[in-house]
């Protein structure tokens, strides 16, 4: 099973559009939106394999939303991005299957989309 669709939730719309191309050159499917409210909205229409959730979003906190998506019987791998490493382990054990530290270098994208796969199976 590998990783055929992304959602990238992030407040930074330079973030979302670098990772978004970033992974259609992967042949990625992906969806970027920059509210939890979008990110609901796109999680209704449609099952994602990977969510890349930011932090702080304008409309809550990726923390509190992480919570929310793991109470739903078909969830994405979350992938949490944060600016420091307190909030990525907060995050971990709040169920996120993997953190990023901000700002990253795009490689790290793609060495997570092919662990997240590999979990997948």
């Amino acid at each position: 099973v590998s990783v055929e669709k992304v959602i990238i939730v992030a407040k930074e719309e330079f973030l979302r559009k670098n990772v978004g191309k970033f992974l259609r050159r992967m042949r990625i499917d992906c969806a970027e939106v920059g509210t939890i409210q979008e990110a609901h909205d796109y999680l209704g229409k449609g099952n994602f394999d990977l969510m890349l959730l930011d932090e702080e979003l304008p409309d809550g906190s990726g923390m509190d939303f992480l919570q929310e998506i793991n109470l739903r019987p078909s969830k994405p791998l979350v992938v949490f991005m944060g600016e420091s490493v307190d909030a990525g382990e907060t995050a971990m054990k709040k169920g996120a299957h993997d953190f990023l530290l901000k700002p990253f270098d795009l490689k790290f994208i793609k060495i997570l989309v092919k662990k997240a796969g590999q979990f997948a199976q």
